[in-house]
Protein backbone atom coordinates (compact mmCIF):
# COMPACT_ATOMS: atom_id res chain seq x y z
CA UNK A 1 0.00 0.00 0.00
CA UNK A 2 2.56 2.46 1.05
CA UNK A 3 4.64 1.61 -2.23
CA UNK A 4 1.36 2.51 -4.41
CA UNK A 5 1.03 5.89 -2.01
CA UNK A 6 4.40 6.53 -2.98
CA UNK A 7 4.56 6.47 -6.63
CA UNK A 8 0.83 8.42 -7.27
CA UNK A 9 2.82 11.08 -5.00
CA UNK A 10 6.40 10.55 -7.25
CA UNK A 11 3.92 10.84 -10.14
CA UNK A 12 1.67 14.15 -8.72
CA UNK A 13 5.05 16.28 -7.55
CA UNK A 14 6.18 15.31 -11.75
CA UNK A 15 3.21 16.27 -12.75
CA UNK A 16 3.24 19.75 -10.51
CA UNK A 17 6.81 20.49 -11.98
CA UNK A 18 5.51 20.22 -15.75
CA UNK A 19 2.51 22.60 -14.83
CA UNK A 20 4.67 25.03 -13.62
CA UNK A 21 7.35 24.54 -16.30
CA UNK A 22 4.49 25.89 -18.68
CA UNK A 23 3.71 28.53 -17.12
CA UNK A 24 7.06 30.21 -16.35
CA UNK A 25 7.75 29.64 -20.38
CA UNK A 26 4.83 31.45 -21.01
CA UNK A 27 6.39 34.56 -20.11
CA UNK A 28 7.31 37.36 -22.44
CA UNK A 29 11.03 37.44 -23.57
CA UNK A 30 13.25 40.36 -23.94
CA UNK A 31 16.28 39.65 -26.29
CA UNK A 32 19.59 41.20 -27.44
CA UNK A 33 20.64 39.22 -30.00
CA UNK A 34 24.82 38.33 -30.51
CA UNK A 35 26.13 40.98 -32.14
CA UNK A 36 29.82 41.22 -34.03
CA UNK A 37 31.60 44.03 -35.50
CA UNK A 38 34.88 45.34 -36.04
CA UNK A 39 36.78 48.40 -34.76
CA UNK A 40 35.16 51.79 -35.71
CA UNK A 41 32.23 50.42 -37.00
CA UNK A 42 28.57 50.95 -36.25
CA UNK A 43 26.69 47.70 -34.93
CA UNK A 44 23.48 48.18 -34.89
CA UNK A 45 21.40 46.20 -31.48
CA UNK A 46 17.40 45.65 -31.79
CA UNK A 47 15.64 45.25 -29.04
CA UNK A 48 13.20 42.21 -29.14
CA UNK A 49 10.31 41.24 -27.45
CA UNK A 50 9.36 37.29 -28.17
CA UNK A 51 5.61 37.54 -27.49
CA UNK A 52 3.41 40.15 -26.16
CA UNK A 53 -0.27 40.79 -25.48
CA UNK A 54 -1.52 44.44 -24.89
CA UNK A 55 1.89 46.07 -24.96
CA UNK A 56 1.77 49.47 -23.83
CA UNK A 57 4.37 51.20 -21.86
CA UNK A 58 7.92 50.23 -21.70
CA UNK A 59 10.99 51.22 -19.41
CA UNK A 60 14.25 49.90 -20.49
CA UNK A 61 17.64 50.88 -18.18
CA UNK A 62 21.18 49.61 -20.03
CA UNK A 63 24.45 49.94 -18.88
CA UNK A 64 27.83 49.49 -21.19
CA UNK A 65 31.55 49.61 -21.05
CA UNK A 66 31.41 53.49 -22.99
CA UNK A 67 35.50 52.59 -23.48
CA UNK A 68 34.44 49.80 -25.92
CA UNK A 69 31.28 50.98 -27.73
CA UNK A 70 29.90 54.81 -27.63
CA UNK A 71 26.12 55.27 -28.19
CA UNK A 72 24.97 57.10 -31.44
CA UNK A 73 21.02 56.94 -31.86
CA UNK A 74 17.88 55.40 -31.51
CA UNK A 75 15.14 53.73 -33.81
CA UNK A 76 11.44 52.93 -32.79
CA UNK A 77 10.76 49.88 -34.66
CA UNK A 78 7.40 49.21 -37.41
CA UNK A 79 5.40 47.54 -34.42
CA UNK A 80 6.15 50.58 -31.93
CA UNK A 81 6.15 53.48 -34.65
CA UNK A 82 2.71 54.93 -32.48
CA UNK A 83 4.50 54.64 -29.21
CA UNK A 84 6.21 58.33 -27.78
CA UNK A 85 10.09 57.33 -27.72
CA UNK A 86 12.67 58.98 -24.91
CA UNK A 87 16.10 58.19 -24.59
CA UNK A 88 17.95 59.36 -21.78
CA UNK A 89 22.45 59.29 -22.77
CA UNK A 90 23.65 62.17 -20.50
CA UNK A 91 25.64 59.40 -18.86
CA UNK A 92 28.10 57.38 -20.84
CA UNK A 93 27.98 54.07 -20.51
CA UNK A 94 24.49 54.16 -19.52
CA UNK A 95 20.64 54.43 -21.29
CA UNK A 96 17.07 54.49 -20.31
CA UNK A 97 14.36 53.98 -22.80
CA UNK A 98 11.27 55.19 -22.20
CA UNK A 99 8.31 54.58 -24.46
CA UNK A 100 4.54 54.66 -24.34
CA UNK A 101 0.94 54.38 -26.15
CA UNK A 102 -2.68 54.86 -25.34
CA UNK A 103 -3.46 51.68 -26.70
CA UNK A 104 -1.54 48.22 -26.21
CA UNK A 105 0.07 46.44 -29.17
CA UNK A 106 0.57 42.40 -29.59
CA UNK A 107 2.08 40.42 -31.68
CA UNK A 108 5.84 37.77 -31.73
CA UNK A 109 8.91 38.63 -32.80
CA UNK A 110 8.75 42.52 -31.96
CA UNK A 111 11.15 44.96 -32.76
CA UNK A 112 10.44 47.51 -30.16
CA UNK A 113 13.81 49.82 -30.20
CA UNK A 114 17.19 49.49 -32.29
CA UNK A 115 20.33 51.12 -30.71
CA UNK A 116 23.13 52.21 -33.10
CA UNK A 117 26.48 51.89 -30.85
CA UNK A 118 30.14 52.79 -32.37
CA UNK A 119 32.78 50.64 -31.80
CA UNK A 120 35.85 52.39 -29.99
CA UNK A 121 37.99 52.38 -33.13
CA UNK A 122 41.48 52.12 -31.31
CA UNK A 123 40.86 48.80 -29.76
CA UNK A 124 43.68 46.28 -30.39
CA UNK A 125 42.65 43.11 -29.39
CA UNK A 126 39.15 40.63 -29.53
CA UNK A 127 36.58 41.57 -26.94
CA UNK A 128 33.01 41.79 -26.21
CA UNK A 129 30.76 44.86 -24.74
CA UNK A 130 27.97 43.28 -22.78
CA UNK A 131 24.65 45.46 -23.09
CA UNK A 132 23.82 44.72 -19.26
CA UNK A 133 19.83 45.24 -18.73
CA UNK A 134 19.57 47.42 -15.52
CA UNK A 135 15.62 47.81 -15.07
CA UNK A 136 12.78 46.48 -17.66
CA UNK A 137 9.08 46.97 -16.64
CA UNK A 138 6.24 46.49 -19.66
CA UNK A 139 3.24 47.91 -18.98
CA UNK A 140 0.20 47.17 -20.04
CA UNK A 141 -2.41 49.86 -21.38
CA UNK A 142 -4.51 49.02 -18.25
CA UNK A 143 -1.60 49.88 -16.14
CA UNK A 144 -0.28 46.37 -15.02
CA UNK A 145 3.02 44.72 -15.20
CA UNK A 146 4.10 42.16 -17.61
CA UNK A 147 6.05 39.38 -16.82
CA UNK A 148 8.85 38.47 -18.65
CA UNK A 149 12.50 36.84 -19.15
CA UNK A 150 15.65 38.56 -20.34
CA UNK A 151 18.25 37.01 -22.97
CA UNK A 152 21.06 39.46 -23.36
CA UNK A 153 23.91 38.34 -25.14
CA UNK A 154 27.09 40.77 -25.96
CA UNK A 155 28.48 42.34 -28.81
CA UNK A 156 31.94 41.07 -29.81
CA UNK A 157 34.38 42.74 -31.28
CA UNK A 158 36.43 41.33 -33.53
CA UNK A 159 40.26 42.55 -34.40
CA UNK A 160 41.97 41.92 -37.95
CA UNK A 161 45.32 40.14 -36.76
CA UNK A 162 48.09 42.35 -37.56
CA UNK A 163 50.74 40.57 -39.96
CA UNK A 164 54.28 40.60 -38.51
CA UNK A 165 57.13 43.19 -39.65
CA UNK A 166 58.79 41.95 -42.80
CA UNK A 167 62.85 42.42 -41.78
CA UNK A 168 64.52 44.31 -44.76
CA UNK A 169 66.14 41.97 -47.36
CA UNK A 170 69.41 41.22 -46.99
CA UNK A 171 72.17 43.40 -49.39
CA UNK A 172 73.41 40.69 -52.00
CA UNK A 173 77.12 41.13 -51.30
CA UNK A 174 76.08 39.88 -47.60
CA UNK A 175 75.56 36.64 -47.98
CA UNK A 176 73.04 34.95 -45.16
CA UNK A 177 75.92 33.14 -42.63
CA UNK A 178 78.58 35.84 -43.39
CA UNK A 179 80.35 36.62 -39.94
CA UNK A 180 79.93 40.35 -38.66
CA UNK A 181 82.99 42.64 -38.39
CA UNK A 182 84.44 43.04 -34.65
CA UNK A 183 84.36 46.79 -34.19
CA UNK A 184 85.61 47.96 -30.88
Amino acid sequence: MTRIYKGWCIIGVCAALVFFTALIGSANELIIPELEGEPGQIVTAPIILDQVDNLAGIKLSLKYDAGLIKYKKSEKGKSTSSFLHVVNDKKPGALIIVMASATGIKGKNLTLVTLDFEINASIKAKTAAKLDVIELQLMSDKLEDLKYDIKSNPIRINVKSVQPEKKPAAKPDDPPNAPKPDIK
